[in-house]
Protein backbone atom coordinates (compact mmCIF):
# COMPACT_ATOMS: atom_id res chain seq x y z
CA UNK A 1 0.00 0.00 0.00
CA UNK A 2 1.53 3.44 -1.34
CA UNK A 3 1.39 6.57 0.86
CA UNK A 4 -0.60 7.98 -1.44
CA UNK A 5 -3.73 5.44 -0.39
CA UNK A 6 -2.55 6.34 3.20
CA UNK A 7 -3.57 9.74 2.70
CA UNK A 8 -6.54 8.91 1.08
CA UNK A 9 -7.67 6.72 4.47
CA UNK A 10 -7.15 9.61 6.39
CA UNK A 11 -9.50 11.73 4.37
CA UNK A 12 -12.08 9.64 3.94
CA UNK A 13 -12.33 8.07 7.63
CA UNK A 14 -14.72 10.26 9.75
CA UNK A 15 -12.93 8.79 12.65
CA UNK A 16 -9.24 8.99 11.61
CA UNK A 17 -9.37 12.61 13.47
CA UNK A 18 -10.04 10.85 16.69
CA UNK A 19 -7.53 7.80 15.36
CA UNK A 20 -5.12 10.35 15.73
CA UNK A 21 -5.01 9.26 19.66
CA UNK A 22 -4.71 5.51 19.20
CA UNK A 23 -1.55 4.05 20.25
CA UNK A 24 -1.45 1.34 17.43
CA UNK A 25 -2.84 1.60 14.09
CA UNK A 26 -3.68 -1.35 11.68
CA UNK A 27 -4.51 -1.88 8.31
CA UNK A 28 -6.41 -4.47 5.92
CA UNK A 29 -6.58 -4.82 2.41
CA UNK A 30 -7.04 -8.10 0.78
CA UNK A 31 -6.51 -6.78 -2.95
CA UNK A 32 -3.29 -5.80 -1.90
CA UNK A 33 -0.48 -7.98 -3.62
CA UNK A 34 1.58 -7.24 -0.26
CA UNK A 35 -1.09 -8.22 2.12
CA UNK A 36 -0.12 -10.87 4.85
CA UNK A 37 -1.59 -12.40 7.67
CA UNK A 38 1.74 -13.23 9.75
CA UNK A 39 4.64 -11.92 10.86
CA UNK A 40 5.89 -8.49 12.93
CA UNK A 41 5.26 -6.53 9.54
CA UNK A 42 1.06 -7.66 9.11
CA UNK A 43 -0.93 -4.59 9.16
CA UNK A 44 1.24 -1.97 8.82
CA UNK A 45 0.41 0.59 5.77
CA UNK A 46 3.24 -1.52 3.63
CA UNK A 47 2.22 -4.79 4.13
CA UNK A 48 -1.75 -4.90 5.24
CA UNK A 49 -3.66 -7.87 6.28
CA UNK A 50 -5.16 -9.85 4.25
CA UNK A 51 -7.82 -10.65 6.37
CA UNK A 52 -9.88 -8.70 9.21
CA UNK A 53 -9.76 -11.86 11.36
CA UNK A 54 -6.31 -11.64 11.48
CA UNK A 55 -5.97 -7.71 12.42
CA UNK A 56 -8.91 -8.45 15.12
CA UNK A 57 -6.68 -10.92 16.45
CA UNK A 58 -3.47 -8.73 16.68
CA UNK A 59 -5.62 -5.84 17.86
CA UNK A 60 -6.56 -7.99 20.48
CA UNK A 61 -3.43 -8.53 21.73
CA UNK A 62 -2.16 -5.18 22.06
CA UNK A 63 -5.20 -3.90 23.53
CA UNK A 64 -4.39 -6.46 26.28
CA UNK A 65 -0.99 -4.74 26.82
CA UNK A 66 -3.11 -0.89 27.75
CA UNK A 67 -2.40 0.42 24.40
CA UNK A 68 -5.60 1.55 21.95
CA UNK A 69 -5.99 0.57 18.43
CA UNK A 70 -7.62 1.38 15.21
CA UNK A 71 -8.22 -0.99 12.66
CA UNK A 72 -8.93 0.47 9.04
CA UNK A 73 -10.29 -2.17 6.24
CA UNK A 74 -10.00 -1.58 2.39
CA UNK A 75 -13.23 -2.05 0.22
CA UNK A 76 -13.82 -5.56 -0.79
CA UNK A 77 -15.56 -8.34 -0.18
CA UNK A 78 -14.37 -10.62 2.98
CA UNK A 79 -15.35 -14.09 3.57
CA UNK A 80 -14.76 -14.94 6.74
CA UNK A 81 -15.85 -14.99 10.31
CA UNK A 82 -13.96 -12.79 13.00
CA UNK A 83 -14.06 -14.19 16.60
CA UNK A 84 -13.32 -11.56 19.74
CA UNK A 85 -13.55 -13.14 22.73
CA UNK A 86 -11.44 -11.76 25.33
CA UNK A 87 -10.78 -12.87 28.95
CA UNK A 88 -12.61 -11.88 31.56
CA UNK A 89 -9.98 -11.09 33.93
CA UNK A 90 -7.84 -9.28 31.89
CA UNK A 91 -8.37 -5.02 30.83
CA UNK A 92 -8.18 -4.46 27.78
CA UNK A 93 -8.02 -0.85 25.83
CA UNK A 94 -10.25 0.24 23.03
CA UNK A 95 -10.51 -0.95 20.21
CA UNK A 96 -11.97 0.65 16.74
CA UNK A 97 -12.96 -1.29 13.96
CA UNK A 98 -13.63 1.03 10.75
CA UNK A 99 -14.33 0.44 6.72
CA UNK A 100 -12.67 3.47 5.06
CA UNK A 101 -15.84 3.31 2.81
CA UNK A 102 -19.42 1.71 1.94
CA UNK A 103 -17.62 -0.91 0.45
CA UNK A 104 -16.41 -2.79 3.23
CA UNK A 105 -18.76 -6.46 3.03
CA UNK A 106 -18.19 -8.94 5.18
CA UNK A 107 -20.14 -11.76 4.10
CA UNK A 108 -20.65 -15.51 4.98
CA UNK A 109 -21.49 -16.75 1.68
CA UNK A 110 -19.42 -18.82 -0.85
CA UNK A 111 -20.20 -19.01 -4.51
CA UNK A 112 -21.69 -22.41 -5.15
CA UNK A 113 -21.30 -23.20 -9.28
CA UNK A 114 -22.72 -26.59 -10.52
CA UNK A 115 -26.27 -26.09 -10.32
CA UNK A 116 -28.16 -28.58 -12.84
CA UNK A 117 -31.76 -27.12 -14.26
CA UNK A 118 -33.87 -29.84 -14.23
CA UNK A 119 -37.54 -30.50 -16.21
CA UNK A 120 -39.75 -27.94 -14.45
CA UNK A 121 -37.19 -24.88 -14.91
CA UNK A 122 -35.76 -25.29 -11.20
CA UNK A 123 -32.03 -25.58 -10.69
CA UNK A 124 -30.82 -28.25 -8.31
CA UNK A 125 -27.80 -28.87 -6.00
CA UNK A 126 -26.51 -31.32 -3.59
CA UNK A 127 -27.22 -30.21 -0.18
CA UNK A 128 -24.55 -31.17 2.21
CA UNK A 129 -26.54 -30.11 5.26
CA UNK A 130 -29.52 -32.18 5.88
CA UNK A 131 -32.89 -30.76 6.85
CA UNK A 132 -32.24 -28.31 9.87
CA UNK A 133 -30.25 -26.02 8.02
CA UNK A 134 -32.61 -23.89 5.66
CA UNK A 135 -30.59 -22.49 2.62
CA UNK A 136 -29.92 -18.98 2.09
CA UNK A 137 -29.13 -18.29 -1.54
CA UNK A 138 -28.22 -15.75 -3.20
CA UNK A 139 -28.58 -14.91 -7.12
CA UNK A 140 -26.49 -11.87 -8.69
CA UNK A 141 -27.40 -11.00 -4.92
CA UNK A 142 -30.67 -11.06 -4.46
CA UNK A 143 -32.16 -12.94 -1.98
CA UNK A 144 -34.00 -16.51 -2.77
CA UNK A 145 -36.56 -17.35 -0.06
CA UNK A 146 -37.00 -20.84 1.05
CA UNK A 147 -40.39 -22.50 1.38
CA UNK A 148 -40.35 -25.83 3.21
CA UNK A 149 -42.01 -28.53 1.66
CA UNK A 150 -43.47 -26.32 -1.22
CA UNK A 151 -43.81 -28.36 -4.44
CA UNK A 152 -44.50 -26.06 -6.97
CA UNK A 153 -42.25 -23.14 -7.05
CA UNK A 154 -42.39 -19.53 -7.90
CA UNK A 155 -39.57 -17.00 -8.85
CA UNK A 156 -36.70 -15.85 -6.04
CA UNK A 157 -38.27 -19.43 -4.01
CA UNK A 158 -36.45 -22.32 -3.03
CA UNK A 159 -36.64 -25.79 -0.97
CA UNK A 160 -35.44 -29.22 -0.16
CA UNK A 161 -36.09 -32.10 -1.61
CA UNK A 162 -35.21 -36.18 -1.21
CA UNK A 163 -35.09 -35.98 2.63
CA UNK A 164 -32.56 -32.63 2.73
CA UNK A 165 -30.23 -34.31 0.14
CA UNK A 166 -30.88 -31.96 -2.78
CA UNK A 167 -31.83 -27.85 -3.01
CA UNK A 168 -34.10 -27.05 -5.93
CA UNK A 169 -33.86 -22.92 -6.39
CA UNK A 170 -36.35 -21.04 -8.90
CA UNK A 171 -34.33 -17.71 -9.26
CA UNK A 172 -35.61 -14.25 -8.94
CA UNK A 173 -36.99 -12.94 -12.14
CA UNK A 174 -34.38 -11.82 -14.22
CA UNK A 175 -31.86 -13.89 -12.08
CA UNK A 176 -29.12 -15.82 -14.33
CA UNK A 177 -27.55 -18.71 -12.90
CA UNK A 178 -24.45 -18.80 -14.02
CA UNK A 179 -20.82 -19.98 -13.17
CA UNK A 180 -19.77 -16.71 -9.92
CA UNK A 181 -23.71 -15.57 -10.16
CA UNK A 182 -24.98 -17.97 -7.48
CA UNK A 183 -23.74 -17.27 -3.54
CA UNK A 184 -24.68 -19.76 -0.63
CA UNK A 185 -24.93 -18.83 3.39
CA UNK A 186 -21.89 -20.85 5.10
CA UNK A 187 -21.39 -19.69 8.39
CA UNK A 188 -23.55 -18.92 11.07
CA UNK A 189 -21.75 -15.94 12.74
CA UNK A 190 -19.79 -13.02 10.89
CA UNK A 191 -18.41 -11.22 14.07
CA UNK A 192 -18.44 -11.94 17.83
CA UNK A 193 -17.24 -9.86 20.15
CA UNK A 194 -17.06 -10.67 24.12
CA UNK A 195 -15.51 -9.88 27.36
CA UNK A 196 -13.64 -6.30 26.13
CA UNK A 197 -13.89 -3.38 27.61
CA UNK A 198 -14.64 -0.96 24.67
CA UNK A 199 -15.23 -1.87 21.50
CA UNK A 200 -16.45 0.72 18.02
CA UNK A 201 -17.44 -0.92 14.61
CA UNK A 202 -17.77 1.59 11.70
CA UNK A 203 -18.58 1.42 7.81
CA UNK A 204 -19.06 -2.39 7.52
CA UNK A 205 -21.99 -4.35 5.58
CA UNK A 206 -22.56 -7.76 7.19
CA UNK A 207 -24.40 -9.81 5.10
CA UNK A 208 -25.37 -13.65 4.41
CA UNK A 209 -25.57 -16.39 6.88
CA UNK A 210 -27.33 -19.39 7.34
CA UNK A 211 -29.18 -20.80 11.03
CA UNK A 212 -27.06 -22.75 13.31
CA UNK A 213 -25.40 -20.18 15.46
CA UNK A 214 -24.62 -21.40 19.42
CA UNK A 215 -26.29 -20.63 21.45
CA UNK A 216 -29.45 -19.69 18.73
CA UNK A 217 -30.40 -16.40 20.59
CA UNK A 218 -26.96 -14.94 19.41
CA UNK A 219 -27.19 -12.83 16.09
CA UNK A 220 -24.91 -13.10 13.39
CA UNK A 221 -23.27 -10.08 14.85
CA UNK A 222 -23.20 -10.26 18.38
CA UNK A 223 -21.50 -8.55 21.54
CA UNK A 224 -21.95 -9.94 25.26
CA UNK A 225 -20.09 -8.84 28.66
CA UNK A 226 -18.45 -5.82 26.64
CA UNK A 227 -18.48 -2.80 28.72
CA UNK A 228 -18.81 -0.38 26.13
CA UNK A 229 -19.95 -0.92 22.51
CA UNK A 230 -20.42 1.67 20.02
CA UNK A 231 -22.16 1.07 16.19
CA UNK A 232 -22.42 3.36 13.33
CA UNK A 233 -23.29 3.15 9.97
CA UNK A 234 -23.01 -0.77 10.28
CA UNK A 235 -25.59 -2.82 7.67
CA UNK A 236 -26.68 -6.11 8.83
CA UNK A 237 -28.57 -7.95 6.36
CA UNK A 238 -29.56 -11.65 5.17
CA UNK A 239 -29.14 -13.40 8.48
CA UNK A 240 -31.67 -15.63 10.82
CA UNK A 241 -30.44 -12.63 13.78
CA UNK A 242 -29.37 -9.73 12.45
CA UNK A 243 -27.70 -8.20 15.29
CA UNK A 244 -27.30 -9.24 19.46
CA UNK A 245 -26.34 -7.24 22.08
CA UNK A 246 -26.60 -8.21 26.24
CA UNK A 247 -24.70 -7.75 29.17
CA UNK A 248 -23.05 -4.46 28.08
CA UNK A 249 -22.97 -1.27 30.54
CA UNK A 250 -23.31 1.66 27.38
CA UNK A 251 -24.55 0.77 24.19
CA UNK A 252 -24.72 3.46 21.58
CA UNK A 253 -25.99 2.73 17.66
CA UNK A 254 -26.03 5.47 15.44
CA UNK A 255 -27.74 5.05 11.35
CA UNK A 256 -27.21 0.97 12.13
CA UNK A 257 -29.36 -0.64 9.33
CA UNK A 258 -30.90 -4.04 10.30
CA UNK A 259 -32.89 -5.49 7.82
CA UNK A 260 -34.10 -8.28 5.91
CA UNK A 261 -33.15 -11.41 8.54
CA UNK A 262 -35.39 -14.09 8.33
CA UNK A 263 -35.87 -14.35 12.60
CA UNK A 264 -35.12 -10.72 14.17
CA UNK A 265 -33.66 -7.65 13.21
CA UNK A 266 -31.27 -6.23 16.67
CA UNK A 267 -32.08 -8.11 19.85
CA UNK A 268 -30.47 -5.75 22.97
CA UNK A 269 -30.95 -7.78 26.03
CA UNK A 270 -29.94 -6.67 29.85
CA UNK A 271 -28.17 -3.81 28.98
CA UNK A 272 -27.45 -0.70 31.75
CA UNK A 273 -27.91 2.37 29.27
CA UNK A 274 -29.04 2.65 24.99
CA UNK A 275 -28.88 5.19 22.97
CA UNK A 276 -30.60 4.37 19.39
CA UNK A 277 -30.23 7.50 16.67
CA UNK A 278 -31.97 6.90 13.11
CA UNK A 279 -31.13 4.11 11.30
CA UNK A 280 -33.50 1.50 9.93
CA UNK A 281 -34.66 -2.07 11.37
CA UNK A 282 -37.19 -3.63 8.78
CA UNK A 283 -38.80 -6.21 6.90
CA UNK A 284 -36.96 -8.83 9.70
CA UNK A 285 -39.40 -12.22 10.54
CA UNK A 286 -41.25 -11.56 7.62
CA UNK A 287 -41.74 -15.10 7.00
CA UNK A 288 -41.07 -16.38 11.09
CA UNK A 289 -44.06 -17.24 13.32
CA UNK A 290 -41.89 -16.94 16.74
CA UNK A 291 -42.54 -14.40 19.33
CA UNK A 292 -39.36 -13.27 19.38
CA UNK A 293 -39.20 -11.66 15.86
CA UNK A 294 -39.14 -8.32 16.49
CA UNK A 295 -37.36 -5.31 14.12
CA UNK A 296 -35.99 -3.97 17.20
CA UNK A 297 -36.46 -5.84 20.36
CA UNK A 298 -34.76 -4.42 24.01
CA UNK A 299 -35.46 -6.48 27.68
CA UNK A 300 -34.85 -5.86 30.56
CA UNK A 301 -32.73 -2.96 30.65
CA UNK A 302 -31.92 0.33 32.50
CA UNK A 303 -32.92 2.87 30.16
CA UNK A 304 -33.24 3.46 26.33
CA UNK A 305 -33.32 6.24 24.37
CA UNK A 306 -34.09 6.02 20.87
CA UNK A 307 -34.52 8.73 18.47
CA UNK A 308 -36.00 8.94 14.48
CA UNK A 309 -35.72 5.33 14.16
CA UNK A 310 -37.29 3.69 11.06
CA UNK A 311 -39.26 0.20 12.13
CA UNK A 312 -41.12 -0.62 9.14
CA UNK A 313 -43.04 -4.38 7.56
CA UNK A 314 -41.64 -6.43 10.32
CA UNK A 315 -43.22 -9.36 11.81
CA UNK A 316 -43.46 -7.72 15.16
CA UNK A 317 -41.93 -3.33 15.13
CA UNK A 318 -40.26 -2.31 18.42
CA UNK A 319 -40.24 -4.37 21.92
CA UNK A 320 -39.56 -2.37 25.14
CA UNK A 321 -40.00 -5.16 28.05
CA UNK A 322 -38.82 -4.68 31.45
CA UNK A 323 -36.97 -1.36 31.03
CA UNK A 324 -37.04 -0.47 34.41
CA UNK A 325 -35.21 3.71 34.64
CA UNK A 326 -37.30 5.11 31.64
CA UNK A 327 -37.42 4.88 27.72
CA UNK A 328 -37.20 7.61 25.86
CA UNK A 329 -38.84 7.04 21.70
CA UNK A 330 -38.67 10.27 20.00
CA UNK A 331 -39.78 11.07 16.23
CA UNK A 332 -39.78 7.29 15.36
CA UNK A 333 -41.64 5.63 12.67
CA UNK A 334 -43.11 2.69 13.41
CA UNK A 335 -45.13 1.89 9.79
CA UNK A 336 -46.58 -1.80 8.41
CA UNK A 337 -45.82 -4.15 10.75
CA UNK A 338 -47.22 -7.48 10.79
CA UNK A 339 -48.96 -8.01 14.13
CA UNK A 340 -48.19 -5.04 16.79
CA UNK A 341 -46.47 -1.90 16.03
CA UNK A 342 -45.18 -0.94 19.20
CA UNK A 343 -45.48 -3.36 22.28
CA UNK A 344 -44.02 -1.87 26.06
CA UNK A 345 -44.69 -4.76 29.15
CA UNK A 346 -43.55 -3.97 32.19
CA UNK A 347 -41.93 -0.55 31.43
CA UNK A 348 -41.32 2.40 33.60
CA UNK A 349 -41.23 5.58 32.78
CA UNK A 350 -41.54 5.67 28.81
CA UNK A 351 -41.77 8.77 27.30
CA UNK A 352 -43.02 8.65 23.81
CA UNK A 353 -43.62 11.81 21.69
CA UNK A 354 -43.24 12.76 18.06
CA UNK A 355 -44.13 9.41 16.55
CA UNK A 356 -45.99 8.32 13.42
CA UNK A 357 -47.15 4.60 14.32
CA UNK A 358 -49.66 2.98 11.38
CA UNK A 359 -50.78 -0.08 10.50
CA UNK A 360 -52.69 -1.53 7.44
CA UNK A 361 -54.39 -3.87 9.62
CA UNK A 362 -53.44 -4.87 12.52
CA UNK A 363 -52.60 -3.43 16.42
CA UNK A 364 -50.56 -0.22 16.43
CA UNK A 365 -49.70 -0.17 19.76
CA UNK A 366 -49.96 -2.64 23.25
CA UNK A 367 -49.57 -0.85 26.54
CA UNK A 368 -49.34 -3.74 29.07
CA UNK A 369 -47.88 -3.02 33.23
CA UNK A 370 -46.46 -0.07 31.73
CA UNK A 371 -45.82 3.64 33.36
CA UNK A 372 -45.90 6.75 31.06
CA UNK A 373 -46.22 9.43 28.76
CA UNK A 374 -47.83 9.55 25.23
CA UNK A 375 -48.06 12.64 23.65
CA UNK A 376 -47.85 14.21 20.31
CA UNK A 377 -48.38 10.87 18.41
CA UNK A 378 -50.05 9.29 15.31
CA UNK A 379 -51.67 5.99 15.49
CA UNK A 380 -53.55 5.30 12.48
CA UNK A 381 -54.96 2.17 10.81
CA UNK A 382 -56.45 2.25 7.21
CA UNK A 383 -58.34 -1.54 7.26
CA UNK A 384 -57.69 -2.44 10.97
CA UNK A 385 -59.56 -5.50 12.25
CA UNK A 386 -57.95 -5.64 15.66
CA UNK A 387 -57.46 -3.16 18.26
CA UNK A 388 -55.81 0.20 17.16
CA UNK A 389 -54.66 0.48 20.83
CA UNK A 390 -54.78 -1.74 23.58
CA UNK A 391 -54.18 -0.86 27.47
CA UNK A 392 -54.21 -3.21 29.88
CA UNK A 393 -53.00 -3.39 33.60
CA UNK A 394 -51.44 -0.25 33.62
CA UNK A 395 -50.29 1.86 36.01
CA UNK A 396 -50.07 5.91 35.80
CA UNK A 397 -50.34 6.76 32.08
CA UNK A 398 -50.92 9.93 30.55
CA UNK A 399 -51.90 10.27 26.74
CA UNK A 400 -52.46 13.74 25.48
CA UNK A 401 -52.60 15.64 21.89
CA UNK A 402 -52.17 12.57 20.19
CA UNK A 403 -54.34 11.35 17.07
CA UNK A 404 -55.44 7.97 17.11
CA UNK A 405 -57.57 6.98 14.02
CA UNK A 406 -58.71 3.82 12.52
CA UNK A 407 -60.40 3.52 9.16
CA UNK A 408 -61.21 -0.42 9.80
CA UNK A 409 -63.82 -2.58 11.22
CA UNK A 410 -61.92 -2.95 14.67
CA UNK A 411 -61.77 -1.05 17.67
CA UNK A 412 -59.96 1.85 18.20
CA UNK A 413 -58.95 1.61 22.05
CA UNK A 414 -59.42 -1.70 24.57
CA UNK A 415 -58.76 -0.51 27.73
CA UNK A 416 -59.20 -1.81 31.25
CA UNK A 417 -58.09 0.23 34.62
CA UNK A 418 -58.16 3.63 33.11
CA UNK A 419 -58.80 6.83 35.64
CA UNK A 420 -59.22 10.14 36.18
CA UNK A 421 -55.71 9.99 37.41
CA UNK A 422 -54.24 8.75 34.13
CA UNK A 423 -54.60 12.78 32.49
CA UNK A 424 -56.55 11.58 28.94
CA UNK A 425 -56.96 14.84 27.29
CA UNK A 426 -56.38 17.07 23.87
CA UNK A 427 -56.93 14.01 22.34
CA UNK A 428 -58.53 13.62 18.75
CA UNK A 429 -60.01 10.35 18.11
CA UNK A 430 -62.07 8.79 14.95
CA UNK A 431 -63.27 5.26 14.13
CA UNK A 432 -65.60 4.34 11.57
CA UNK A 433 -67.18 1.82 14.42
CA UNK A 434 -69.36 3.90 16.47
CA UNK A 435 -69.32 1.96 19.76
CA UNK A 436 -64.82 1.79 19.39
CA UNK A 437 -64.15 1.80 23.15
CA UNK A 438 -64.01 -1.01 25.15
CA UNK A 439 -63.45 -0.81 28.97
CA UNK A 440 -63.31 -3.58 31.07
CA UNK A 441 -65.10 -5.39 28.58
CA UNK A 442 -67.97 -3.16 27.64
CA UNK A 443 -68.27 -1.25 24.59
CA UNK A 444 -68.63 2.53 24.31
CA UNK A 445 -68.64 4.98 22.30
CA UNK A 446 -67.14 8.20 22.74
CA UNK A 447 -69.25 9.76 24.90
CA UNK A 448 -69.87 6.81 27.05
CA UNK A 449 -65.91 6.54 27.41
CA UNK A 450 -65.81 10.09 28.53
CA UNK A 451 -68.56 8.83 31.12
CA UNK A 452 -67.30 5.73 32.33
CA UNK A 453 -63.04 6.85 32.57
CA UNK A 454 -63.52 10.34 33.26
CA UNK A 455 -61.04 10.75 30.85
CA UNK A 456 -61.05 12.97 27.36
CA UNK A 457 -63.41 15.95 28.51
CA UNK A 458 -61.51 18.24 26.27
CA UNK A 459 -61.09 15.82 23.83
CA UNK A 460 -62.85 15.12 20.42
CA UNK A 461 -63.96 12.85 17.54
CA UNK A 462 -63.77 13.21 13.98
CA UNK A 463 -62.45 12.65 11.18
CA UNK A 464 -58.68 13.62 10.96
CA UNK A 465 -57.94 14.37 7.43
CA UNK A 466 -54.90 13.66 6.58
CA UNK A 467 -53.55 14.29 3.55
CA UNK A 468 -52.16 11.25 1.92
CA UNK A 469 -52.48 8.62 4.63
CA UNK A 470 -52.20 5.56 1.84
CA UNK A 471 -49.02 7.20 0.92
CA UNK A 472 -48.17 7.72 4.69
CA UNK A 473 -48.31 11.12 4.52
CA UNK A 474 -49.83 12.26 7.70
CA UNK A 475 -50.01 15.90 7.18
CA UNK A 476 -53.00 17.29 8.11
CA UNK A 477 -55.72 19.22 5.44
CA UNK A 478 -56.37 23.12 6.17
CA UNK A 479 -59.96 21.94 7.31
CA UNK A 480 -58.83 19.37 10.24
CA UNK A 481 -60.53 19.63 13.16
CA UNK A 482 -57.13 19.31 15.20
CA UNK A 483 -56.46 22.94 14.00
CA UNK A 484 -59.67 23.82 15.73
CA UNK A 485 -59.01 23.17 19.38
CA UNK A 486 -59.84 25.99 20.89
CA UNK A 487 -63.44 25.33 19.81
CA UNK A 488 -63.59 21.61 21.47
CA UNK A 489 -66.71 21.29 23.40
CA UNK A 490 -65.33 20.36 26.85
CA UNK A 491 -67.49 18.30 29.49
Amino acid sequence: MNRYFLLLWCLVSPLWAAGLNWDVTLFVDQASPDAIDTGVDAGTGETPFKTVSAAAQRAMAVAAEGKSVGVFVRPGTYRESIEMVGQSETDYAPITIQGVSDEVTITGAEPWNGWKIERNGAFEHAWPYGESVAPMIFVQGVRVIHMPNKKNLGPGESTLINNGKTVLMLPPKNGVVREGNVEVAERTELLRVQNLDSVTVSGLKLHGTTNGAEPASLGAVSFQQTASVQLEELSVQYNEIGLSVFHSKALTLNGVTASRNSVSGAKLYWNNTVEINGGEYSLNGVHSDGSESYGLGLRKTASVAIRRAQITENRLGLLLSYISDGAEVDAAHVFVNREVGVEAVSTKGLYMSGCIIASTGDTAMEFRGSAGEVKNTIFYSAEGKDPLLIFESMNQVSLTDNIAANFGSGMLVVASGVTETDEWGSNLFFAKKEKCFSYSDKSHDFSGWQDVTGNDLNSFFGDPLFVDPGRYEFALRNASPWFKKNSWPVR
